[in-house]
């Protein structure tokens, strides 16, 4: 598996892994419904493991699903976030900020996304 995790400003990160296991396995298929009750969403990954999520206040959720929480835990330790709300939730990445005027983006924001995860 292939993924791009975009941290704005131009920022793609590349992530390559395989299998693993994990209490909470989330999916883009069956999270997606809900997404769109936060904004726009957008498929940037390969075969649905990450998706954009364009609020209209200007906020805006990348949501990366990998193969196991152990290695979306992980991942989250390499990223050097400055900007906005990096969390992790079983297999899922969920990275909220402010692309527009708007408030800037808070856990709360964050946690809203994380309880779309199915």
């Amino acid at each position: 598996m292939t993924a791009r995790l975009l941290l704005g400003a131009g920022a793609v990160i590349v992530l390559a892994g395989c299998g693993g296991d994990d209490k909470a396995q989330y999916t883009y298929s069956s999270s997606s419904e809900c997404f769109k009750e936060i904004g726009k969403t957008h498929v940037v990954g390969k075969a649905t493991t990450a998706v954009r999520i364009s609020a209209d206040d200007g906020k805006t959720y990348d949501v990366l699903f990998l193969p196991s929480g152990a290695k979306a835990k992980s991942y989250v330790k390499q990223l050097d976030v400055k900007t906005g709300v990096l969390e992790t939730k079983g297999n899922a990445i969920v990275y909220g900020r402010q692309t527009g005027t708007g408030p800037a983006v808070e856990k709360d924001d964050v946690k809203q996304v994380e309880k779309c995860l199915a």
